[in-house]
């Protein structure tokens, strides 16, 4: 973003190199997935930069072969700074939900084929 334009909060504009412009606030209220998340013991104690983990690595840990397992990562720098360092998975990414209704439901369409 290289500059910010507006009057009021609700007119605050930013337009990046390109010249596109949008309102902060809506800026704001997206929800963005991002590659790497930031270790949360190195923001809880405001380490800059804090270590960051791979997203996706963490959510496949979670795969069907280690079904029930709860791990954990260790973090560098936490370890380095003298703080605890095996992270929880749990702590670092939210656990997603996916849900179907029609999950596994077998629909006969009437022609004889299920």
């Amino acid at each position: 973003v290289e500059g910010l334009s507006g009057e009021s909060e609700e007119a605050l504009t930013a337009q990046c190199g390109a010249g596109h412009q949008m309102r902060v606030a809506e800026i704001l209220s997206r929800a963005v997935i991002h590659e790497a998340v930031a270790c949360p013991q190195c923001v809880h104690s405001g380490a800059v930069p804090p270590h960051c983990f791979n997203r996706r690595f963490c959510l496949l840990y979670f795969g069907e072969e280690n079904q029930g397992r709860v791990g954990a990562l260790e973090c560098v720098k936490c370890r380095a700074a003298g703080r605890p360092h095996a992270v929880r998975i749990l702590d670092i990414i939210a656990p997603e939900v996916f849900l179907s209704y029609n999950w596994g439901v077998v629909q006969d369409d009437g022609r004889g084929g299920g």
